[in-house]
């Protein structure tokens, strides 16, 4: 029995086109700005509707007041904020970044309970919205600010 000849498909791109640069190995590319924010944002959002979950479940199963409820929540966002920053920073990007992320996350969950804010009047829903976007943003950057002190990830 003979051996059937290989063909091989040609290889597109290898003509006069520049070729995007191939990183080292064990070097990561760099990412761009948007996707840092993105990612951040998405993190900071899964993280806080897991913590917010479990931390509703507590304190309702406890019988707390509003305001137990109100504080919880403000935690839950604020640490998962501050995870979602840590992440980032530890994968490079800046403190910046993970303020803006942290402060999308803040502004949507803002905006799905605008129906119930909006009932207290627009004062209060202003003022709702600058804390929880204040509170993601911080703790976003106070995350990626651990992250960037304690080094990248991937070098």
């Amino acid at each position: 029995m003979g051996e059937k000849k290989r063909r091989h498909l040609p290889v597109l791109g290898q003509g006069d086109a520049p070729q995007e640069p191939v990183p080292e190995p064990g070097e990561a590319p760099e990412r761009p700005a948007w996707q840092w924010v993105a990612l951040i944002a998405v993190l900071t959002l899964l993280a806080w509707v897991a913590f917010a979950g479990v931390g509703n479940r507590l304190v309702l199963g406890a019988g707390a007041s509003l305001p137990a409820i109100v504080v919880m929540n403000v935690v839950a966002l604020g640490s998962a904020a501050f995870l979602a920053g840590l992440w980032g920073g530890r994968g490079g990007a800046s403190r910046a970044l993970a303020a803006l992320g942290g402060a999308c996350t803040g502004a949507f969950g803002w905006f799905l309970a605008l129906a119930a804010i909006a009932s207290a009047g627009t004062p209060i829903a202003g003022l709702t919205l600058l804390a929880l976007g204040g509170i993601a943003s911080l703790g976003g950057a106070l995350g990626a600010h651990v992250g960037l002190r304690r080094g990248r990830l991937v070098e």
